[in-house]
């Protein structure tokens, strides 16, 4: 159960739906539950107020696996999952945007909490680690690719050098045309 019709609503039960989860989202703007009803079809999507016990209680709240409140009220998700684990053992997890009261959270029971500030920064930071790695692995390859340029090269004056035996097996060279035998790599000259 989701309270609230908002984007994170809208993509979490997006991708619930899509690992074959069934999803109710309670959400009280009716314009919002008709958008909803149509990006979402297979969803469960019920206008009310998501803070009414009685609301909670008639759509199941005591039997719901999960409940997830992402209202954009800090207070009310805090309020609604404090009334959740009184009155349900559902996996709760709760959104709050607000860091301030860090301390005072940690000491409610209040499931798994998440901070989208924190989550929007762990995001950009992988980002930001995702570009330099790809940007490293380019300069490796550049330099790998000069690397090898400068191998094939020492092959083909080393196949041309006068003091080559070209029949000579030590030499790393086959008669008529040569192959140059590097570190790791056969080059064709």
């Amino acid at each position: 159960m989701i309270i609230g019709g908002g984007k994170a609503a809208y993509y979490l039960a997006k991708n619930l739906l899509d690992v074959g989860i069934d999803v109710k989202i309670i959400e009280s703007n009716k314009e919002r539950c008709e958008e909803l009803s149509i990006l979402l079809p297979k969803a469960i999507i019920i206008n009310g107020d998501g803070t009414d016990q009685e609301l909670l209680r008639e759509e199941g709240l005591p039997y719901v696996e999960s409940f997830v409140p992402l209202t954009g009220i800090d207070e009310e998700n805090i309020l609604l999952t404090l009334h959740t684990r009184q009155v349900s053992k559902a996996k709760v997890i709760t959104k709050i945007n607000r860091i301030n009261f860090k301390d005072v959270i940690a000491k409610l029971d209040l499931g798994s909490v998440i901070y989208p500030r924190y989550i929007t920064s762990e995001a950009i930071i992988a980002y930001v680690r995702a570009r330099q790695a790809s940007l490293d692995r380019i300069c490796r390859n550049k330099y790998s690719v000069k690397r090898f340029s400068a191998e094939e090269r020492f092959a083909f004056l080393f196949y041309q050098s006068k003091w080559c035996d070209y029949s000579s097996k030590w030499s790393g060279f086959h008669s008529g045309r040569g192959y140059g035998y590097g570190r790791n790599h056969t080059y064709r000259l």
